[in-house]
């Protein structure tokens, strides 16, 4: 098992989240991205697991889904933790700082402790209204410009689901 460090966060993503292995290796192909095969910790591997997030967040509940995000949201829990103090800056930066309310709300459910607190720490009124029992529903707005095959990969992971690539969100048209 690859350590979970800001250094190698790009191995301990594909070790967890097998279905993103082609968007990954994407990802190693871009040089805009990527130094000599492999993903910026910023620009790269938390974009890209940004996304896949941001698309499961937005799906309506399914088996797969949730289990995806159970998934991500306890890999999330796992940065966190960590001693390594790059690391958790890129959680609470690049995967809770600055998220919309939608995704607040309908991340909650699959929310471990640490992300709640740092959710808390980092967007404090907007987490909190978010979040409020009796809060108004947000709807998901989507804005991926999908460069490295996020949404086939979330499909081919949520066929047994019954959802295609045609129900999976993209880009919002402008």
């Amino acid at each position: 098992m690859t350590s979970l460090t800001f250094e190698h966060i790009h191995e301990a993503v594909a070790e967890a989240f097998p279905e993103l292995a082609r968007p990954l290796a994407l990802l190693c192909e871009d040089e805009i991205f990527s130094t000599n095969g492999v993903p910026r910790q910023y620009s790269g591997t938390s974009m890209l697991l940004r996304y896949f997030l941001e698309v499961l967040v937005a799906l309506p509940v399914s088996p797969h889904r949730n289990a995806a995000l159970h998934r991500a949201f306890a890999f999330i829990e796992r940065m966190l933790a960590s001693p390594d103090h790059d690391l958790v800056g890129l959680a609470e930066i690049q995967l809770i700082e600055g998220q919309p309310a939608w995704w607040y709300q309908r991340a909650l459910p699959f929310a471990g402790p640490l992300y709640q607190q740092a959710a808390g720490r980092v967007s404090g009124k907007l987490w909190t209204q978010a979040t409020a029992p009796g809060a108004p529903p947000y709807s998901p707005e989507v804005d991926l410009h999908d460069l490295y095959e996020v949404r086939p990969a979330i499909a081919s992971m949520l066929a047994p689901d019954g959802l295609t690539l045609e129900d999976i969100p993209d880009r919002e048209p402008t």
